[in-house]
Order: structure tokens, then sequence, then C-alpha cells
């Protein structure tokens, strides 16, 4: 199943069972949320917009969606295995920029990258890792 990207608002880290949020983008696996998700802290962080998913709907909320009757066709047909979707392929390049600025993870970043087809949003991903794996050095006065 594919990694569910949750957006984190706070300057600060925020731990919740075994999963830690960073400011920025966190994904998140199935089983992370698993067991994080019936933790009574987690509805008052996302009600109050301290954390939003991505594409706006919880996984739970999706599986709550009755699907068409051609789509729970093809589901029966498909294998279990789900390709992983990067999360900037519906994005626009603005969209996209704004995503990976608020990404910290080198993996995940990376990951992206590697699923990526447009020149110029393989460019700010590289730009990305090497702002956080190169801090821009600052002159002592």
């Amino acid at each position: 199943m594919a990694g569910l990207i949750v957006r984190y608002t706070r300057p600060n880290t925020f731990r919740i069972g075994p999963k830690r949020f960073f400011p920025g983008i966190n994904e998140l696996t199935p089983d992370q949320w698993a067991a994080i998700k019936d933790h009574p802290l987690l509805p008052a962080r996302f009600a109050t917009g301290d954390l939003q998913w991505l594409d706006g709907k919880s996984p739970d909320d999706l599986k709550k969606e009755k699907p068409s009757k051609v789509e729970s066709k093809v589901e029966s047909k498909t294998p279990e295995k789900v390709e992983e979707k990067n999360p900037l392929a519906d994005c626009n390049a603005k969209e996209a920029r704004e995503i990976i600025d608020e990404t910290l993870d080198v993996t995940l970043l990376e990951k992206w990258k590697a699923g990526e087809k447009r020149k110029a949003i393989s460019v700010i991903i590289d730009k990305q890792i090497q702002k956080i794996l190169e801090p821009e050095k600052k002159e002592a006065v």
C-alpha cells in the first residue's frame, strides 16, 4: 500500500505512539497509521490544523467511500500489491515546489524524484536535498 502523506504545521516535532512528526511533509506507513489512528490526541491535532492530510482525506475516509461498479470490478481483478503514487504527480510546478520546500525527509524526496518525469521538478527536488544535506555556512562576525 502507498505511503500516507501528512503535513505537520507546527514548528516543533511531535510524537504520537511510534511516529514522530517533523515540521512540514511527513510520510506514514499503513502500519504506523494503524498504530496511532485511535490515539486520543490525534483528532484534536487534525481539528486545529496542526496535522493535515495532503490530499484532504484520511485513509479511513477513503475506505468509507463506496466504489462505483466499474471500480469494484477493476479492483477485484487487480493484484493485492498497489503501486505507490507520487503525490507530486497531480500537482503543477508551483504546488509541487511548495510541497517539496516543506519536506525535510531526504529519503522521501529521493523516492519522489525516482518517480518524477518532469525535469524542472527533479531539479527542485535536487536543490531541496542539497539544502538539507549542505546547509549554508554563516560567516562569523
